[in-house]
């Protein structure tokens, strides 16, 4: 029997690769040098910098807010409903939409997201993001493996949501995802 999508396990978190951490430490360290050098330069770049950044992200906050308004009281039914339920895992209908909510929500709590929305235009999302972050997460916690992607039909095609489903749903599957809750007996 089938388990319900809703007892899936959550992604866990991976930690920083040292690669990054040595690229952060480096950075630091320049800027660090750049504000001993030339300290009014260096402050004046900073503070375009974080002008620009602040700029932006108020910018998509409008736009997702706006278009979240637009979808008052979407949920995750609703974006089932979107696909062939019966031809579609569900497992990874449940674990796209939760992981793009989750990535979004530093911008809106609980986007009501649709298989329509495109992921860079409409949601903003960075394609490095979707590939590393977001695609990884997805894979661990619908169970579908991540090898042989160029053999996927929908490879280089994935520029909507429900194109991100039909990829993981074209994937093999890495292990056998969870197939018994532990459920208690009442009564």
């Amino acid at each position: 029997m089938k388990v319900a999508s809703r007892f899936m396990p959550v992604a866990t978190t991976r930690s920083i690769q040292p690669v990054w951490a040595i690229l952060l430490v480096v950075f630091a360290a320049l800027a660090v040098f750049a504000f001993v050098g030339q300290p009014i330069v260096a402050a004046a770049v900073t503070a375009a910098l974080a002008l620009a950044i602040f700029a932006l992200n108020a910018k998509w906050r409008r736009r997702l807010a706006s278009l979240a308004a637009q979808r008052a009281h979407g949920s995750i039914c609703d974006f089932a409903r979107e696909f062939e339920y019966r031809r579609t895992d569900t497992w990874v209908i449940r674990a796209v939409y939760e992981e793009i909510q989750s990535h979004l929500r530093p911008l809106h709590d609980a986007f009501p997201v649709r298989a329509s929305d495109r992921l860079t235009a409409d949601l903003g999302l960075d394609p490095d993001d979707i590939d590393f972050d977001i695609a990884t997460r997805v894979a661990q916690r619908c169970g579908r493996c991540l090898d042989d992607t160029h053999s996927n039909p929908y490879y280089g095609r994935v520029d909507t949501v429900g194109d991100m489903v039909q990829f993981f749903c074209s994937q093999a599957r890495e292990v056998q995802p969870y197939t018994s809750p532990e459920r208690t007996r009442e009564g």
